[in-house]
C-alpha cells in the first residue's frame, strides 16, 4: 500500500514539473512584454502576480471544491496581443478593456454561451491573428542574434540540445535561459543588482476606459477565454470528468476582471496543461485532483516571487530576455501557422495575419481591430462555403 502511494506521488509530481517548467518559459514573454510597454518593476510585479499568482489562488479553491484537475492560469495569447498593442494603446487602457471582457465573459458562461462565442470568429481566423502577433516575437529572437552572436549561440545551442532530448519546448527554455546567462555573465554584461530591485511593493494600475481600446482587445480577450476553457473541458470529460464549466467560466471571466487591476490578463483554464494533470499519468482518477492542487503551489511560488523575476528587466541583458521570448513562442508561431496552411479557409486567415501584422490605424481603431473585423468579414462573406464545411475541432461530440 505504501508503495502503491509513493507511485501516486511521483507520478502527480512527474505530471505537473512540465507545467513548471512551461510556465518559466513564459516568464521571458512577460519581461519582454513589459519592456515593450514601458512598465516599471512595481508595475510588473502586479503583473506577474495576476498572471500566476492569483490564478493559482482560484485554481486552489476550485481543486480542492470540486476534487477535480480543475487549473487555472493567465493566457500566453493575451499576453502577446497585449504586447503587440504597445505604443497604440496604453496600458491603462488594456487594463480597462481586460477588465470588461471578464465580466462579459462572466455573464455569457451565466447564459450557457462561451462555445458559441469561440464560434464567432472562425479558429482559422484566430490562427492568423496569432501568428500575426506571435512573428515580431520571433524576429526579435534574430534580432538579439545579431546583437549579441555570442551570447545568443550559446542559447539557441542549448535550447536545441535539451529540445531534442527532452522533446518539450518549455522545459529546454530552462537550460537555454542559464546557458544565455552564464554566457553573459563570463562576459560581464549582468549588471549588478540593486538589492531594493528584489522587493518591489507591486501597485496597481487605474483603467482608463477607450472606444478604441475597448472593441480592439475585449473581443480578443474573450475569445482566447473561450478557446481555453472550452477545448480543456472537452478533454476533461473525455477522462472521465465532469467539469462545472459554468462555475468555471464564471470563475474565469470574474477572475480575469479582478487581476487585471494588478495587470491585463486573462484567466483561464489552459488545454495546454490539462493533459498533464488530467490524463492517467497523474495517477488515479480520484486523485489527479493533486495535480491542479501541486501546480497551483508553483504558480503561488512564481507570484510569491514576483518581485524577483521583475528584477531581472534590470539585471539581464535586454537582448537574452527577447531572444528567449522568441524562443518561447516559436513554437506557437509554428502552430498557428500550420494551422492555416492546412485551411479550410484560406484568404480570411492571410488577411488577418497581414493586418496584425501590420500598422493599420483607421477611424481611430488599431491593427489588432481590424484584424479581426477583416479576417471574419472575409471568412463570413467570401468564404462562406468553406466555413460551413469546417468541423471545428473544439466542439464537443
Amino acid at each position: 500500500m505504501e508503495s502503491v502511494s509513493k507511485a501516486d506521488h511521483a507520478s502527480t509530481v512527474a505530471s505537473t514539473l512540465p507545467i513548471l517548467a512551461v510556465f518559466i518559459g513564459v516568464i521571458p514573454v512577460i519581461l519582454t512584454s513589459a519592456d515593450k510597454l514601458g512598465l516599471a518593476p512595481p508595475q510588473i510585479t502586479a503583473w506577474i502576480i495576476a498572471i500566476a499568482g492569483v490564478p493559482g489562488i482560484l485554481t486552489l479553491v476550485l481543486a480542492l471544491r470540486y476534487r477535480q484537475p480543475l487549473l487555472l492560469t493567465g493566457n500566453l495569447p493575451a499576453l502577446v496581443l497585449f504586447a503587440s498593442l504597445a505604443g497604440s494603446t496604453s496600458y491603462a487602457e488594456l487594463v480597462a478593456a481586460a477588465a470588461l471582457a471578464g465580466i462579459a465573459y462572466a455573464l455569457a458562461s451565466l447564459l450557457g454561451l462561451p462555445r458559441r462565442l469561440a464560434d464567432v470568429i472562425p479558429m482559422p481566423v484566430i490562427a492568423g491573428i496569432l501568428a500575426g502577433i506571435c512573428l515580431p516575437f520571433v524576429i526579435g529572437l534574430f534580432d538579439a542574434l545579431g546583437q549579441a552572436p555570442i551570447i545568443m549561440t550559446v542559447t539557441i545551442a542549448a535550447y536545441a540540445l535539451a529540445s531534442g532530448l527532452g522533446r518539450m519546448g518549455g522545459i529546454a527554455l530552462v537550460p537555454a535561459f542559464g546557458a544565455g546567462l552564464g554566457v553573459a555573465a563570463l562576459r560581464g554584461q549582468i549588471a549588478a543588482p540593486q538589492l531594493h530591485a528584489f522587493f518591489q511593493i507591486p501597485v496597481a494600475t487605474l483603467p482608463h476606459l477607450s472606444l478604441a481600446g475597448t472593441v480592439t482587445v475585449m473581443p480578443m480577450v474573450m475569445v482566447f477565454i473561450a478557446l481555453g476553457n472550452v477545448p480543456a473541458a472537452v478533454y476533461l470529460r473525455g477522462q472521465g470528468f465532469r467539469p462545472p464549466e459554468r462555475m468555471v467560466g464564471i470563475a474565469t471571466g470574474l477572475g480575469t476582471t479582478l487581476t487585471s487591476f494588478l495587470g491585463p490578463t486573462a484567466v483561464c483554464m489552459p488545454f495546454l496543461f490539462t493533459p498533464f494533470t488530467a490524463s492517467s499519468q497523474a495517477g488515479p482518477k480520484d486523485k489527479r485532483y493533486r495535480t491542479a492542487v501541486l501546480s497551483a503551489v508553483y504558480l503561488l511560488a512564481i507570484g510569491g516571487l514576483a518581485g524577483t523575476v521583475a528584477a531581472l528587466v534590470t539585471v539581464v541583458p535586454t537582448t537574452l530576455l527577447a531572444g528567449l521570448a522568441g524562443l518561447a513562442l516559436l513554437g506557437t508561431l509554428v502552430g498557428a501557422v500550420r494551422d492555416v496552411a492546412n485551411g479550410p479557409l484560406r484568404l480570411a486567415p492571410v488577411v488577418a495575419f497581414a493586418t496584425a501584422s501590420s500598422q493599420l490605424s483607421l477611424l481611430g481603431l488599431g491593427h489588432m481591430f481590424w484584424a479581426v473585423a477583416l479576417g471574419t468579414a472575409c471568412a463570413h462573406l467570401l468564404e462562406r462555403r468553406e466555413l460551413a464545411a469546417h468541423a471545428d475541432p473544439r466542439a464537443p461530440d
